[in-house]
């Protein structure tokens, strides 16, 4: 893959480095405009080297990104077996593939908002990761009971903190919409498997220490101009 890669690359300037930040970055974020790359990373490095337009779309001529015809972006599988390939074997632990859900979609409803969002969460001094989980009410159920727009960890020292995030804008019957959401929330809360299934597992993939189920808790972070008194939930118009 490298080889396929290596004319797009060219000298030295671009790292093998500069090109893993990219698709991670991409992945992680699961779609972003070029805009939103320019103006969220505009000091990263990788971001000058590797995210230009042009390098960008040569990237998509390639397989490594899709970009839909709005000029959203997002990684492929292609580009998650190379970080896989790659960067985890170079970075253990910083570029962990098991963290990443793919899209299915193209980004064109809510996709750009929700980014914003996300960007900022990225860039605040105690962010650890970010990952997108769904829940189910029974094993083997085909559609999913609960899908927060994400779930990020924040980290300190030897304290970790979960938060899923719910990015609203307004919609008919908003209270009502969030009101379902918090009893969805309510139930996940109170299933053993929260912290049986969710979280033993989570916290091996993020390489956190498995803290006792007595001290397992999460918040939800709504985003948005919602405004409640829910306990364990935290409104806010903007970051």
């Amino acid at each position: 893959m490298r080889a396929e890669l290596s004319p797009v690359k060219g000298g030295p300037a671009r790292t093998w480095k500069n090109y893993y930040d990219l698709f991670w970055t991409i992945a992680t974020l699961r779609y972003v405009t070029p805009k939103q790359l320019a103006a969220g990373f505009k000091d990263e490095i990788w971001r000058r080297k590797c995210a230009t337009l042009k390098q960008l779309k040569a990237l998509a001529d390639l397989g490594y990104l899709e970009i839909s015809p709005t000029g959203m972006i997002k990684a492929t599988a292609k580009s998650v077996k190379f970080l896989a390939q790659y960067a985890e074997p170079e970075y253990p632990g910083e570029y962990d593939v098991q963290r990443i859900k793919l899209p299915s979609g193209t980004g064109e409803r809510d996709a750009e908002y929700n980014t914003d969002a996300l960007i900022k969460i990225m860039k605040k001094p105690d962010f650890y990761a970010v990952f997108y989980p769904e829940f189910y009410e029974r094993p083997g159920q085909a559609q999913a009971f609960l899908i927060p727009d994400a779930a990020v960890v924040w980290r300190k020292e030897h304290l970790a903190k979960l938060v899923f995030l719910e990015v609203e804008r307004q919609k008919p019957a908003w209270k009502e919409y969030l009101l379902q959401k918090r009893r969805k929330y309510e139930t996940v809360a109170r299933d053993t498997r929260t912290y049986d299934e969710f979280w033993r597992h989570w916290a091996k993939v993020l390489r956190l220490e498995l803290c006792p189920p007595e001290e397992f808790g999460f918040s939800v972070w709504c985003i948005g101009a919602f405004k409640e008194n829910w306990p364990g939930w935290t409104f806010q118009e903007e970051l």
